[in-house]
């Protein structure tokens, strides 16, 4: 995580399923959800590839995918965060259904995965 504490704000670095950095959320702490102008977002999500949007995910880099046989999944960042610091696998989709893409990779890796949903009609 980057942050910018002069403007209380956090860059989360977010990845391709072969780990390269394909983009970034933003978290502007005192942010709206819905402002119209786009410095003043709670939540930005920068994916400059087109093709990457729907592989996007945040918490790869710190999975050791041979040394283990399970992964959470998380909708957003945060709840994903609190599991990753409790010491376990985890990841962060920004969304709450998985691409058919991403669905196939998790099948190829091969590990049990266990989804970690919000409290939400969604």
């Amino acid at each position: 995580v980057y942050t910018d504490k002069e403007n209380n704000i956090a860059y989360f670095p977010l990845y391709s399923p072969d780990k390269k950095m394909i983009g970034f959320q933003k978290y502007n702490q005192v942010g709206d959800k819905h402002a119209k102008d786009v410095k003043q977002l709670k939540y930005l999500t920068v994916i400059p590839n087109e093709a990457y949007k729907t592989h996007a995910m945040w918490g790869l880099p710190y999975i050791d995918l041979d040394k283990t046989d399970f992964i959470f999944i998380t909708e957003g960042i945060f709840d994903a965060v609190k599991i990753k610091n409790a010491g376990y696998p985890v990841l962060a989709l920004m969304a709450n259904d998985p691409s058919p893409s991403l669905k196939s990779q998790f099948m190829l890796w091969g590990k049990k995965i266990i989804a970690i949903t919000d409290n939400d009609k969604a």
